[in-house]
């Protein structure tokens, strides 16, 4: 009566084994990954010609909410597919001086390391070509495009990336194969123009330094959303300014058609 007990004993012992193997785990953060950010890769395959957006509404908003939904879901399947992934700890902030010092100083270092990245590639001839245009004008739309960027993006991004993929990786590599893994595939993940790979690599390995260092997630996600507030804020500035040059060349044209 013993003995099938024994060998299902055995049996879900060669179970967790298996999903602790480092190939395993790395095999379904990969999927994880990749079917998180499949609706922003479609995206930029069906609805982005000549980089120009055929559907703004699709593009810049539906399917990056779908992203992040499926960001926010994936997690919690892995983790009952493999045990490897179960119980990753989120450690919100530290209630000490040095952690509200270090708050504020990083999202200056991060400004800072992208301008020198920025300028290190002027140096070696390389520019960052403009990304995907947004060609509507509805205040709505901006408001929740930049509700979107600036918010909801930050928070789910840092949850996943740094919360959960860094966190499983270090488990199983190590930390420093797991910071430098978790910073390429945010950067890979990012469909950015021509150069932006390096600037988006940078801060995801000043982020993951923060992580491995500091543990805590709210510093690393308030420096992120004040990164793409300033990107929002000088998103709208161009439009303003598109806006007032189209004025100008609607203007100059109903001249031009009342002079004929």
């Amino acid at each position: 009566m013993r003995e099938p007990i024994l060998d299902n004993q055995i049996n879900q012992g060669q179970t967790n084994h298996l999903g602790r193997t480092p190939a395993y785990t790395l095999a379904v953060l990969i999927v994880v990954t990749f079917i998180s950010y499949l609706p922003l890769l479609v995206g930029n395959i069906v609805w982005v010609d000549m980089g120009i957006s055929q559907n703004d509404l699709l593009f810049f908003l539906v399917l990056p909410f779908l992203s992040y939904f499926i960001m926010s879901v994936c997690p919690i399947i892995a983790m009952r597919i493999s045990p490897q992934l179960v119980g990753f700890d989120i450690i919100w902030f530290r209630k000490k001086r040095s952690e509200i010092v270090w708050s504020f100083l990083l999202p200056l270092i991060v400004i800072i390391s992208a301008a020198v990245i920025r300028l290190l590639m002027k140096q070696l001839g390389m520019h960052i070509t403009g990304g995907t245009l947004l060609l509507t004008t509805n205040t709505t739309f901006l408001v929740v495009y930049s509700f979107r960027m600036a918010l909801v993006g930050p928070v789910v991004e840092e949850i996943f990336w740094r919360g959960f993929i860094q966190d499983r990786l270090e488990t199983v590599f190590g930390p420093w194969i797991a910071l430098f893994t978790q910073a390429i595939a945010f950067a890979a993940v990012h469909i950015r123009p021509t150069g932006g790979f390096f600037g988006v690599f940078a801060i995801g390995l000043i982020f993951g330094l923060w992580r491995r260092k500091r543990k805590t997630l709210l510093p690393i996600i308030f420096a992120h959303i004040i990164i793409n507030s300033l990107y929002c804020v000088q998103f709208l500035h161009n439009r303003a300014e598109l806006a007032e040059v189209k004025m100008k060349i609607d203007y100059v044209h109903v001249i031009l058609v009342y002079a004929e």
